[in-house]
């Protein structure tokens, strides 16, 4: 009885502490985002974009850029990202297509739906709280509310 004992309590100790925990560092910025307006800096143009259903959601290292269609699936978009208090930097984009795998954006023509205009983007990051997030390219800005 002793030695089940025992080994019940290694088991238990092996399994707390072979886990890794890793929190984010990301802090309001982790989660989802609905895209809801679009302001082309050089024109004053200006884009609703709430009934696009265009998302973007952060967790980790890893973004994910979703811009659904009513009767195809052409594949979500993942990124990395950098951010810090006052800038997010997206690079590194792949089409993921679930069955085929992943395939490298090579085109920025691929990311304007998303809201950005270059394969590495740089956003200044305007405003980011627990509801509402708007970042700034060079030629766009882009405003966000959490989902």
């Amino acid at each position: 009885m002793m030695k089940r004992r025992f080994i019940y309590v290694i088991g238990a100790l092996l399994l707390l502490t072979g886990c890794e925990f890793h929190a984010s560092e990301n802090g309001d910025l982790d989660g989802l985002w609905q895209l809801t307006q679009v302001d082309t800096l050089t024109t004053g143009g200006v884009e609703d974009m709430r009934y696009s259903q265009v998302s973007w959601a952060f967790q980790g290292h890893l973004m994910e850029m979703r811009k659904p269609l009513l009767f195809t699936y052409e594949g979500d978009i993942l990124a990395r990202f950098d951010h810090t208090r006052d800038s997010l930097v997206v690079y590194d984009c792949y089409i993921s297509k679930r069955d085929m795998g992943d395939i490298s954006v090579t085109k920025p023509e691929d990311l304007y739906p998303y809201g950005l205009r270059r394969l590495t983007e740089r956003f200044r990051v305007m405003v980011l709280n627990d509801s509402r997030m708007t970042l700034r390219s060079d030629s766009l800005q882009l405003y966000f509310r959490r989902y």
